[in-house]
């Protein structure tokens, strides 16, 4: 995504034309340390230092906790920021980290648990509902850092995927990766089915990764993935957009199926240009594609019911 910081900001129909490293952008986005390498601009080195110091320290934690994964042969996957580290992104001081996200079975959580609490780490209390019911929060302060792990025992509240299936060694020793189809399918349903596109350096994660796997992905399974686990329009409308900042996988949308054209069609009309760069100034867009993005008629309203019904619970925690 070299280009595709410069290419969100430019000059549409009948708007002003906007600077293409506006300060407020890039923090809002959190992608001042891929700036910086870039441009090893020494206004962006602080950032990206204390970007490098904090996943640094979370790697050594990692690297602790994996030995002890291996030991016990406990199977615990990396997710997100951290599975593309020494991968995607060879500069750990490139990406923002905000916590370490793991995916582990649910039959083998308690041994996770055990080992986490044996280095010091202390599980948050928090009111469960729909969105958070497959997920558990554990942090630890190393330094005057906040060191947050967030363990998922499924990928999403909605549906399941067959994560065991061509699962990877990662980079970090001891864990592992999901395939590449799933990490995908994964990476495109959190930045739209879970956040609605609200930032930029998850479209940045799939934009590389896209850019690095295309041509070793088996794109039939993913399409057929993507579609059984009700992301069909998740999957094909990021990609889409990567392809709008300059992603060169034309043929692989138009082999792709042709589905929810209504919906694409009205995500194509509401994700431009300036909604990319600052969603919070469009809470209306913000709900529509948050509702318009899921597959399901259904899950909308479960969502919706859940959301409601627990909204007193959450807010009073």
């Amino acid at each position: 995504m070299e280009s595709s910081t410069n290419t969100l900001v430019k000059e549409e129909s009948n708007k002003p034309k906007v600077q293409s490293w506006d300060k407020d952008f890039l923090e809002r986005h959190h992608l001042m340390g891929h700036v910086y390498r870039r441009t090893q601009d020494k206004i962006y080195y602080p950032y990206w230092k204390s970007q490098l110091n904090r996943n640094s320290i979370a790697k050594q934690e990692l690297e602790v906790i994996g030995k002890d994964l291996k030991e016990e042969n406990v199977k615990v996957f990396l997710l997100k920021g951290f599975s593309l580290m020494g991968e995607i992104y060879k500069d750990w001081g490139e990406r923002f980290v905000s916590d370490i996200d793991l995916l582990i079975s649910h039959d083998e959580l308690w041994k996770l648990d055990d080992i986490l609490r044996m280095y010091g780490y202390v599980k948050k209390k928090e009111p469960k509902w729909l969105a958070n019911r497959y997920t558990h929060q554990y942090s630890k302060k190393i330094d005057d850092i906040q060191i947050c792990i967030e363990i998922h025992t499924q990928l999403f509240w909605h549906t399941s995927l067959n994560i065991k299936e061509k699962s990877e060694v990662a980079a970090v020793p001891g864990f592992f990766q999901l395939s590449r189809e799933n990490q995908l399918i994964h990476l495109c349903g959190h930045v739209a089915f879970q956040h609605s596109y609200s930032k930029l350096f998850w479209l940045m994660d799939i934009f590389k990764y896209v850019e690095r796997f295309k041509d070793k992905m088996d794109w039939p399974q993913f399409w057929e993935q993507a579609e059984t686990a009700n992301l069909y329009k998740s999957c094909y409308f990021t990609l889409f957009l990567c392809q709008k900042l300059g992603l060169n996988i034309q043929t692989i949308l138009y082999r792709a199926k042709k589905k929810k054209k209504i919906s694409i069609y009205f995500l194509k009309k509401t994700v431009d240009y300036s909604y990319l760069y600052n969603p919070q100034k469009h809470f209306i867009r913000t709900l529509l594609v948050k509702f318009m993005i899921k597959d399901s008629v259904l899950d909308n309203l479960r969502y919706a019911y859940a959301w409601l019904k627990t909204f007193k619970k959450r807010h009073a925690f």
